[in-house]
């Protein structure tokens, strides 16, 4: 049976268009498409170059979770709201039906997943369905096929718990309000560390913000945050929940316009020189197949990628360990490109085709540095192109 809750389906609309407005702006104005496992990888690797601007996304995607859980007080227990008649539950203060074994196992696979494949949900799909990547659409169609494969056998076959991660997981259980008011503070200082780092490009910086701040309303609303809510649309039973369908529809529907627009009609962005964050057409890979089906596996096991993954750190517990485990996938996905490159060099047998590039914003920006480029820093360029540079 096929659910289709009136309330669920207008507010995935409406937050896959706050969604898609969030990467519009991003697009008109800074000339990027909006991918998240590119964004966050960025960061948590210190690349150079786009760190200003996607430290600044990151700190924007963070606040609307950390103003919910400080400043609406009937919200602290189970996130649910009235308005009216209308009754929202916006999040979920515990990832409620999945097991910590689940979720450090998950969060691995999406993060080295979105890695290898180049993209996630918002990479690939919000931003990359619309251009019409055929490198979007296969990646869409792996991953999404693999969650719902994955999340259902789990659905029949059982959970998956290992002891002594569970004991570790109610070790990490504490208050969101609490880890708050120390997390809310310190993400408003780092952004205004980074603005001044980047204020020759303030205004690219501040739009970037702004687009990480609305992304995360559009994710809140949607449901996208709440990981029981997306289990039961990624699972295929006698309840299934369809009605997140709609926030990719909504999404992918408005940027195939917006998108069609800008980069059409428009000769540049209207704060840079032109649309060199927005990947080229490539051709799809093994890499990319691969990536989705891990990233797929992964989603479809913990219920969550890295967008949401980032806000729910600061809204449910154990949040910060989805987010950790993410990031360590991330790593560990340098590792194995690290450890391919030296193999490679060593058997002269490197592929000398041109790099696919990826549907994230994981990209090159040489305005993002403030300074030229040493040797080490091309080194490092030349890394982040290799794994993923023009799509």
């Amino acid at each position: 049976m096929v659910e289709f809750d009136t309330q669920g389906v207008i507010l995935a609309f409406v937050g896959g268009s706050i969604i898609a407005l969030a990467a519009t702006l991003n697009l008109l104005f800074n000339g990027r498409v909006t991918g998240m496992s590119g964004i966050l990888s960025t960061v948590v690797m210190g690349r150079r170059c786009g760190l200003y601007w996607k430290a600044c996304f990151i700190c924007g995607l963070l606040t609307p979770g950390l103003i919910l859980v400080l400043s609406v007080k009937g919200w602290m227990e189970d996130g649910v709201t009235d308005i009216g008649k209308l009754k929202f539950t916006l999040f979920d203060t515990d990832m409620y039906g999945v097991t910590t074994t689940e979720l450090m196992l998950g969060a691995l696979l999406v993060g080295f997943g979105t890695r290898l494949g180049n993209g996630c949900t918002s990479g690939h799909g919000v931003c990359g369905l619309p251009r019409l990547s055929i490198r979007s659409i296969i990646a869409v169609c792996t991953f999404m096929g693999v969650a719902i494969a994955v999340s259902t056998t789990i659905r029949y076959a059982g959970s998956m718990e290992i002891g002594f991660i569970e004991d570790f997981g109610e070790w990490m259980d504490y208050a969101p309000r609490r880890r708050a008011y120390i997390t809310l503070p310190v993400v408003v200082v780092v952004a205004i560390i980074f603005m001044i780092l980047g204020r020759k490009e303030i205004k690219e910086i501040l739009i970037a913000t702004l687009c990480g701040f609305i992304f995360a309303i559009g994710l809140i609303v949607s449901g996208m945050t709440r990981v029981q809510k997306i289990k039961s649309f990624l699972t295929i039973d006698n309840n299934w929940d369809a009605s997140l369908m709609f926030v990719m529809l909504s999404a992918v529907t408005i940027n195939f316009v917006t998108f069609k627009l800008i980069l059409g009609k428009m000769e540049k962005p209207v704060l840079r020189e032109d649309f060199s964050g927005v990947p080229k057409p490539g051709k799809p890979d093994v890499k990319l197949v691969l990536g989705a089906v891990l990233f797929g596996a992964g989603w479809g096991i913990c219920g969550c990628c890295p967008g949401p993954a980032m806000i729910i750190s600061v809204l449910a517990e154990r949040g910060g360990l989805l987010l950790g485990m993410t990031i360590v996938g991330m790593y560990l996905f340098e590792i194995y490109a690290w450890i391919e490159t030296k193999i490679k060099e060593k058997t002269n047998k490197g592929d000398s085709s041109e790099p696919q590039g990826e549907e994230e914003d994981d990209l090159v920006d040489e305005k993002s540095a403030t300074v030229a480029p040493s040797p080490s820093d091309e080194t490092e360029m030349n890394s982040v192109d290799r794994t993923g540079a023009n799509a």
